[in-house]
């Protein structure tokens, strides 16, 4: 063996040191409700990609956006901050910079349990697939699920490795409480579906104590805002951008269980949306809408109005404010082609998402809490399009007068049709 030079007889290795400007996070979650798709296909869940670091990434943009995107002057200000932390395809700007690149945040998805078919009891005692099922507790946000015939996976595990800047740190922490709190995984996210529980957190290989609150109205009403008023800046954000404020309009219902509070506000949704009355002006499952869209369509269809409030003129579709599009259903009125009409954004454009998020929020104990909220600035817009209209009526309004809204049973004389519902679920046990 050659000698090695006498320079070098006694020289050691350097030590490698860990950067001292990152932060590696470990985040273990549980999901408390079943997870709808998930998969690259749209509402289809993949057995091999149950969890993909590629939708979480995209989750933590908007909940980065909905959380800290106050104060910029314009959505171009907005976005450059996003790139910045976020990542975006490198480009030559007009004025010769060059912007976006790749993000500082690292992210990997180790998937711990795929979970199993979902099941439901409402045909006896037989357990059954099909939560999109009308006799189904969660049928009224699972409708997708009766044309696909698809499933949905509870029991789902992963863990999340993340690894930012120390600088950057306040940013992707708010990022991952607003996900966690309000968001989740997989399709229709906003109606409870792939709420998250947060199991454990390490942070540089050293644990990290949880903080969530205990399951009492009161004491995650105080949570809440204690999070919202460190994460959420309080400048004005640009037009159009959902987000949340630090003293948001919502609805907590106590509950000791993430199914069963779920299905309460699945259920309060549902009664708000679909009361019936029979020709007496009875509540009736198998009577008339209350709501005046029915209505409205058949005096578009030059087809006479029907029910208890045949002599009602409200020539709105204020359902539209819970998101679009609206797929009709009248199976009585043959002249009317229900099957290929829908409410949607305009022409072109069928879907805008739901103001409005209704899910379990998980606390301690493995307990959770029912929450109602509505995220500001995505209001659905005041005019609306009736795709398949006979012609010159595709053209609706959703809003309705505080005089029309007093004649419609559920908004008991409030226009703002959102806010009603929340009125609606507080009333309610």
């Amino acid at each position: 063996m050659r000698k090695k030079p006498d320079c070098l007889q006694n020289e050691q290795p350097p030590e490698i040191k860990p950067k001292t400007d990152r932060i590696t996070q470990v985040r273990e979650y549980q999901l408390i409700t079943p997870l709808f798709g998930g998969g690259v296909e749209p509402n289809t869940y993949d057995p091999v990609s149950v969890v993909r670091a590629t939708a979480i990434r995209g989750h933590l943009r908007f909940w980065w956006r909905a959380c800290r995107g106050g104060g910029y002057k314009s959505l171009e200000d907005l976005k450059r901050a996003e790139d910045a932390i976020w990542g975006a395809a490198a480009r030559t700007a007009q004025d010769g910079r060059q912007t976006g690149g790749q993000s500082p945040v690292w992210v990997a998805v180790t998937c711990e349990n795929r979970g199993a078919v979902f099941t439901v009891r409402f045909k006896g005692n037989e357990p059954s697939e099909e939560v999109g099922n009308p006799k189904s507790p969660y049928s009224y946000v699972a409708f997708p699920l009766n044309e696909s015939k698809g499933t949905v996976q509870e029991g789902v595990k992963f863990s999340l490795t993340i690894t930012f800047l120390q600088a950057q740190a306040r940013e992707v922490e708010a990022a991952l409480w607003a996900w966690e709190t309000f968001g989740g995984i997989g399709a229709r996210t906003r109606r409870g579906f792939g709420a998250l529980q947060l199991k454990c957190v390490t942070q540089n290989g050293q644990d990290v104590p949880l903080d969530l609150p205990p399951a009492v109205e009161h004491e995650v009403d105080k949570w809440l805002k204690k999070k919202l008023e460190h994460y959420v800046v309080a400048e004005a954000f640009p037009a159009m951008v959902p987000h949340l404020v630090r003293t948001p309009n919502m609805i907590i219902k106590p509950s000791s269980n993430a199914l069963d509070v779920w299905a309460k506000l699945i259920k309060s949704l549902k009664n708000f949306r679909q009361v019936r009355r029979d020709g007496d002006n009875n509540a009736s499952s198998y009577g008339h809408s209350v709501w005046p869209e029915p209505n409205m369509l058949r005096k578009r269809y030059r087809q006479q109005a029907r029910g208890p409030f045949d002599n009602r003129v409200i020539n709105a579709a204020p359902r539209g404010a819970f998101g679009l599009p609206i797929i009709f259903h009248m199976p009585h009125d043959s002249k009317i082609d229900t099957d290929n009409i829908s409410l949607q954004l305009d022409e072109k454009r069928d879907r805008f998402a739901s103001p409005l998020i209704l899910k379990p929020l998980a606390c301690q104990g493995g307990k959770a809490v029912g929450l109602a909220l509505i995220l500001e600035g995505t209001t659905v817009p005041e005019q609306l399009y009736l795709k398949g209209a006979p012609e010159g009526q595709a053209n609706v309004t959703r809003t309705v007068t505080p005089e029309e809204a007093r004649k419609i049973p559920p908004l008991n004389g409030n226009s703002d049709v959102l806010q009603a519902f929340l009125n609606f679920l507080k009333e309610r046990n």
